[in-house]
């Protein structure tokens, strides 16, 4: 055996051409008995057997060889030192079929830093080329396309009107699909070690749409489906779109992407991103199997819808936006409906609101009228009460005075008794004595007169002016209960006029005058009544449709 100084990058390629690892010496090999001539570039010191043939061939009369020769030459050197086939990996740069019926490719290696390490034309003869085709399509649903990477066996000839070609004959698409799958779950994981696999998808999903991103190829088939009813939504107003353009295929189909999200990052004006294309093959859609564009749509904090065109066959794109839709169409239909059925909402909501101001006002108006009976009662209650305590208080001075002046008549009575009593008996003794005590008498008398007359007009002065404190104190509360009570009335009216007025501004905004000023229409029976399902408009013969500047009746054919 013959070992190589065979670095870790060219280990495949030395493995195709027949090497063995010698796991004792850690080194490739090359079994005894296999040429070495296909190995010379691990054997710094090896002169390749081929060189002696080319030496004798070139050994002319002027020094040169024929171009048959040279070729003829070289076949057979091929032929002896490189093996018949062998299985190679690729990417597929280029594909495409000739009208003669042979299939040539453009075969390419990168590292994975992106640097191009080989490239070379392949072909399939047309003898081979349905059989293979069929043979790929059957399994991976699709035609060999640039980025995608495909398992052939290949074998090289040398032929004299053709030169050096590079021959597939044989494909194995289980290597295209499990290098598919294999990058969808490394994604996958990924997205899911990093904790954001589900960050788009649990978002809130808009309840209307005002502003729109559309992320899609230049000139997209989907594009235009997409834009009929956009434009229409847009032309009345009711929703904005700022369209994108990106490459959704090639090398340059990442970075594209990764820009056009980023215009939408961050941005909280925007109610939704649709990210779609429309129409392509299937194998268009590999190339929106990336970590860094899942990652984009991962970090937006506005849902993402995908319309990409396929109904069948999912990206990554499509697990973990928001929500998938199979084509544009559907998606501008989602959201044609949504702003729609708002609308019917709003209709509902309207008529459900005049009827609820309606039964507010009512019920405003008699809790106010109950409130002001109330108020009305109760100070009249008041009055009268503050009316029966002012008599109370002054039947009571009356009959206190007119029982101090009886007392005092009666005292004054009994006094003169007495003093003509002792008069009469005493009047030889006391003749001396009479007038004095006559006098005195008179004197006590005149003053315990003018004493009660004074304590009477002191007491009617007391009693008139705590009487008139009372009856102001009464009437001063009065008057500030019924102002409180007026006050607050007018507060509470004022408050409920208020949130009436309000309310009906609100309504009046979202009457169905301004739903059809926006370029809707109401669809109504023979009996007036809205419409709303296609199910109900079939039973009808004829429907009124109403729009803001009149109504058509126009007749149903199913």
């Amino acid at each position: 055996m013959t070992h190589l100084d065979c670095p870790f990058s060219d280990k495949d390629l030395a493995k195709s051409l027949g090497a063995r690892w010698d796991s004792n010496k850690s080194k490739w090999y090359v079994p005894d008995g296999v040429s070495l001539d296909p190995f010379s570039k691990w054997l710094p010191d090896y002169i390749p057997e081929s060189t002696a043939v080319i030496d004798t061939v070139i050994e002319t009369e002027d020094g040169s060889v024929s171009l048959s020769s040279f070729l003829k030459t070289a076949s057979s050197i091929l032929k002896k030192h490189i093996p018949d086939s062998a299985w190679i990996r690729a990417e597929v740069s280029n594909f495409q079929r000739n009208g003669k019926g042979f299939v040539a490719f453009e075969l390419v290696e990168y590292s994975e830093a992106g640097v191009l390490l080989a490239k070379t034309r392949a072909f399939i003869w047309a003898n081979d080329a349905d059989r293979l085709l069929k043979k790929f399509s059957t399994v991976t649903d699709t035609l060999p396309s640039p980025g995608i990477k495909i398992l052939v066996k290949v074998h090289v000839d040398i032929h004299s009107t053709g030169g050096l070609s590079v021959v597939i004959c044989d494909i194995d698409p289980s290597y295209t699909l499990g290098d598919i799958e294999a990058n969808l779950k490394r994604i996958r994981e990924t997205l899911t070690k990093e904790g954001v696999i589900l960050k788009n998808k649990t978002l809130r999903a808009p309840d209307d749409f005002c502003r729109v991103i559309v992320i899609s190829p230049d000139g997209a088939a989907g594009l235009g489906d997409f834009k009929r009813d956009a434009d229409i939504l847009e032309k009345h107003d009711l929703c904005s779109f700022k369209y994108i353009t990106a490459t959704f295929q090639g090398h340059q189909a990442i970075s594209s992407l990764v820009s056009a999200f980023k215009v939408a990052d961050g941005n909280d004006l925007y109610d939704a991103v649709c990210l779609i294309r429309g129409g392509g093959s299937t194998s268009d859609l590999y190339w929106l199997n990336h970590i860094e564009l899942a990652r984009s749509i991962c970090s937006l904090s506005i849902p993402v819808f995908t319309g990409i065109g396929h109904e069948k066959d999912n990206t990554i794109a499509d697990e973990i936006a928001h929500t998938r839709f199979d084509t544009p169409s559907k998606v501008i239909g989602h959201i044609r409906t949504t702003i729609v059925q708002n609308a019917i909402n709003a209709e509902a909501n309207f008529k459900e609101t005049c009827s609820a101001t309606e039964r507010l006002t009512s019920l405003a108006e008699l809790r106010i009228n109950t409130e002001l009976n109330a108020i009305k009662n109760s100070a009249l209650t008041t009055y009268m009460q503050a009316e029966q305590a002012v008599n109370k208080e002054w039947l009571l001075l009356t009959h206190a005075a007119d029982r101090q002046l009886h007392y005092a008549d009666q005292q004054a009575g009994s006094l003169f008794n007495e003093v003509q009593k002792l008069s009469t008996i005493h009047l030889t003794k006391m003749d001396s004595q009479l007038d004095s005590k006559l006098n005195e008498f008179m004197s006590h008398a005149d003053e315990a007169i003018k004493l009660a007359d004074r304590n009477i007009d002191l007491f009617y002065e007391r009693l008139a002016e705590s009487s008139l404190h009372h009856v102001k104190t009464l009437s001063n509360s009065l008057d500030q209960l019924l102002m409180n009570v007026r006050h607050s009335a007018m507060n509470q009216l004022d408050v409920a006029m208020k949130d009436v007025t309000q309310l009906s501004r609100e309504i009046l905004g979202l009457g169905p005058q301004s739903v059809l000023k926006r370029g809707f229409a109401v669809v109504r029976n023979a009996n007036g009544k809205p419409v709303s399902t296609v199910s109900e408009a079939k039973k009808m013969d004829a429907l009124t449709v109403e729009f803001k500047d009149g109504s058509v009746t126009v007749r149903c054919q199913i």
